[in-house]
């Protein structure tokens, strides 16, 4: 029996030291199996000081030099394989970093260059060193990209309008510049927009978009006004424009059959979908008769039966004032 004890706590205590092993290999597994981790127990780690550099505000265009600091902060002597950067607006000098071997303490100033190129705003490049052993090293490099001009807002939306609605459709874009100047202001292919520029004290001007719905088919239109500059480096500046156009007048149909000398109703609404009162039809073809009935139908008629090849245009329009034209059709008669 006392035999039987010592075997059993032999096999415990070898069981547990097995265990123990296991970890231990695991988890030097999943050190090697993940480049660029770090073990808070190991002490200081290789690594950019500082890991991120901000290099402030940078005028569009401009290129701006500075020098990222790679320390070996650890315990052995590590080799560059690689160095690269995630976006192509950060030149690196590779050539005086790769192979560079840095003992323990070392340290490796390595040099950029910030292209800022056109478009102003906030821009962040992240750069990654390999190592030979297969771990990576990353730093981030912030740059603020400054305009010498600014147009606000950068697009324009009219949103839904009426075609012949009466309410006035206007949107105002403002340019700021201290040392440039808008010399024309143009929308080629669209009529249906007019442009006023109006002077703004001395570091800017007004450009006044008005629309003009009459002119446009119901449906989305789209369009680009081109603010031109002075400017050599960014001398123009494409706003998009947008409006959906609504018919006023909407009839029930647009193109409407008739056989015989059978009548057609159609119902007219506005753009809500609410009923319109009919103030007056017109057609120039005598063949069709039409009758207002209130409160908002109009019925179409061909008594003689006439027979037509084309389809005949009905002017309709409403007490409002608001327009549309429908169609007559001749179908066979049955």
């Amino acid at each position: 029996m006392f035999r039987g004890r010592i075997t059993s706590r032999f096999v415990g205590c070898a069981i547990l030291a097995a265990l123990a092993g296991g970890l231990g290999y695991w988890r030097a597994t999943e050190r090697a199996s993940c480049p660029g981790s770090v073990d808070e127990t190991s002490g200081p780690e290789p690594g950019f000081q500082p890991g991120i550099v901000d290099v402030g505000r940078v005028p569009w265009g401009s290129e701006l030099a500075g020098d990222l600091v790679f320390v070996n902060a650890g315990r052995s002597s590590l080799t560059i394989r690689a160095i690269v950067t995630d976006c192509g607006c950060t030149a690196l000098d590779e050539s005086a970093v790769i192979g560079q071997t840095l003992e323990p303490g070392d340290s490796l100033p390595i040099r950029f260059t910030v292209r800022a190129g056109t478009n102003p705003g906030n821009k962040r490049t992240r750069v990654t060193l390999h190592t030979t052993s297969g771990r990576m090293y990353r730093a981030d490099v912030l740059v603020d990209v400054v305009g010498t001009w600014s147009i606000e807002p950068a697009s324009v939306d009219f949103g839904t309008v009426e075609i012949d609605g009466a309410e006035t459709h206007e949107s105002i874009l403002t340019f700021s510049s201290q040392v440039d100047q808008v010399q024309a202001v143009e929308a080629e292919d669209a009529p249906w927009l007019t442009v006023r520029r109006t002077p703004r004290g001395s570091d800017g001007v007004a450009i006044l978009v008005a629309l003009d719905a009459c002119n446009l088919r119901p449906g989305a239109h789209v369009a680009a006004l081109t603010v031109r500059t002075n400017c050599r480096l960014k001398p123009d500046a494409l706003i998009p424009v947008r409006v959906v156009v609504v018919p006023s007048l909407r009839p029930s149909s647009y193109r409407v059959g008739l056989v015989a000398s059978d009548p057609k109703l159609v119902h007219f609404f506005d753009s809500h979908d609410r009923p319109v009162q009919i103030a007056e039809v017109h057609c120039d073809d005598g063949r069709i008769v039409s009758t207002i009935v209130p409160p908002n139908g109009v019925e179409l008629r061909n008594p003689e039966d006439s027979d037509f090849d084309m389809d005949i245009p009905i002017e309709i329009t409403s007490h409002g004032g608001h327009r549309c034209t429908i169609h007559a059709c001749r179908f066979p008669g049955q």
